[in-house]
């Protein structure tokens, strides 16, 4: 059974992990060993997570199936897009979910969690960046009402990426 909860800093150890499962399985064949292993301590280490949690303007969300952790949500509020006027805006950071349970809506049960929250009624847009060869994601969020806004780059390692600057109004 899924059953999906707000995050505090009792998860931090379980999201460190998560994130650093999820993100290799997603995206580990696009690295060096040694790019991958950089990242993963640099983005998903304890510390890192549990400072993340202590952060007002970070929200987090946590998915079991039974009592294992499968996937978790980020969001980061009054993150705005440069150009986007004086909106209030809301930063969709992460939904990674575990390979094994990709098939059985979790993604869209975290989701849709995040969008009917309290936390969304601070900002009237949610806007989100996905890898531009991640066509499974970029499906999953023009299906939830979002919509390809610009091209966005970014660097990690010595790659430089191309997403998808998504958009959604609350």
């Amino acid at each position: 059974m899924i059953f999906i909860t707000k995050a505090d800093i009792s998860d931090a150890a379980a999201i460190a992990s998560l994130g650093k499962i999820t993100f290799t399985e997603t995206f580990g064949d696009l690295f060096t060993k040694q790019e991958l292993e950089d990242y993963l301590v640099k983005t998903f280490n304890f510390e890192k997570i549990l400072n993340s949690l202590k952060k007002q303007n970070n929200k987090y969300w946590i998915a079991f199936n039974d009592d294992n952790p499968v996937g978790y949500a980020k969001i980061k509020l009054y993150s705005n897009i440069v150009g986007m006027g004086n909106i209030e805006q809301i930063q969709l950071q992460k939904i990674y979910i575990l390979k094994a349970y990709l098939n059985i809506k979790i993604g869209s049960a975290l989701l849709k969690e995040i969008m009917a929250s309290k936390e969304l009624k601070t900002g009237s847009l949610v806007w989100l960046v996905v890898l531009s060869t991640n066509e499974r994601a970029i499906r999953f969020y023009e299906k939830s009402g979002f919509t390809k806004f610009k091209k966005h780059y970014h660097q990690i390692g010595k790659t430089n990426f191309e997403y998808e600057l998504m958009i959604r109004e609350i």
